[in-house]
């Protein structure tokens, strides 16, 4: 086996594992009732640990964890679960209203299937946005179309080279 035939198949293999490991999903939040706000995670897609966790309310990006410990997404319930407290965010930038770690983002799941609740405050404790909910979207954001243009030119140049051959 030579090293061109090798490198197909080791290509697609990456791309198949990767994608069937781990993904980012999107999370979107109501703003007075309104579904809209949209944040992302990243976790297996078979459940597992979050990370990569960011969402934008009201102008502050919360993307660093500070209470709750790890946390999984659950598939199953389409929610977070195995928390030791309630997974808590806090803003890496400053902002008019937020210094850095200034304001607050607590998510409340509640594991059922059903939506869960959150609540974000700022420096004074003055509600930023006293959500209703949160929704996860269950299918995992796609792999950018670069990947997919990627997969088409090699495959072509292994075609090409059949060909010759």
């Amino acid at each position: 086996m030579t090293i061109r035939t090798a490198f197909l198949p080791a290509v697609l293999a990456l791309f198949a594992t990767s994608a069937a490991h781990s993904a980012t999903f999107q999370i979107d939040f109501s703003v007075n009732g309104t579904m809209g706000v949209f944040g992302t995670f990243d976790a297996p897609t078979l459940g597992g640990a979050v990370s990569a966790f960011e969402v934008n309310l009201s102008g502050v990006t919360f993307d660093t964890q500070i209470n709750g410990g790890a946390f999984e997404y659950d598939p199953v319930t389409n929610d977070f679960t195995n928390f030791a407290g309630f997974p808590g965010f806090t803003n890496s930038m400053a902002t008019a209203s937020c210094g850095i770690g200034a304001c607050f983002l607590e998510l409340y799941p509640i594991g059922d299937g059903s939506p869960g609740d959150y609540l974000a405050v700022d420096a004074a404790l003055a509600n930023i946005d006293d959500g209703t909910r949160y929704l996860i979207n269950p299918a995992p954001i796609p792999l950018p179309a670069g990947a997919a243009l990627l997969l088409t030119a090699l495959a072509g140049l292994e075609a090409a080279r059949l060909r010759r051959s």
